[in-house]
């Protein structure tokens, strides 16, 4: 690979970006990843997908979800993260559905929910998203009974 190859895929993914190429944004930030945070190219990558993200772009909101969660060009940061995933999960993003779920069900970047947890895996679920889905049936197969699992003599009661 040339050296200024990976700033050049930087780039021309952020002209696609903010042409109105939204589903670019993914590429975009893995992209990002090949480069240093220092990269001349990685500020105006990460302003365009935060201009795009903030004009609705559930493409955007979703790829900045990814780079929080990843960090690189950006610091690290779970909270940010599940906040542009939650927003994009809001518009309908099946994989932001999915993992503004397992963030509300492990407390990642929010405080552990697991209804509302439930709620985000059975959307995605409900879009197609199998590994929501298959989540969702291990969720369910192993939160206790309602009535917490009374017991009389060690037996559970019926």
């Amino acid at each position: 690979v040339a050296p200024g190859a990976p700033q050049d895929i930087v780039k021309l993914r952020t002209a696609a970006v903010e042409k109105g190429r939204a589903d670019v944004s993914d590429g975009l930030v893995r992209a990002l990843g090949t480069v240093p945070p220092t990269a001349p190219a990685a500020p105006p990558a990460i302003d365009v997908l935060t201009r795009t993200a903030e004009a609705g772009s559930a493409d955007s909101m979703a790829a900045l979800g990814r780079l929080y969660s990843a960090g690189g060009a950006v610091k690290a940061d779970m909270a940010t993260s599940t906040q542009w995933y939650e927003k994009a999960a809001q518009k309908g993003n099946t994989d932001a559905q999915f993992r503004t779920g397992m963030a509300y069900a492990g407390g990642v970047g929010v405080k552990s929910d697991k209804e509302t947890a439930k709620r985000w895996l059975g959307e995605a679920a409900s879009g197609g998203h199998a590994l929501a889905r298959t989540t969702l049936e291990q969720m369910d197969a192993t939160t206790p009974p309602a009535d917490g699992g009374a017991t009389a003599g060690g037996d559970t009661v019926q």
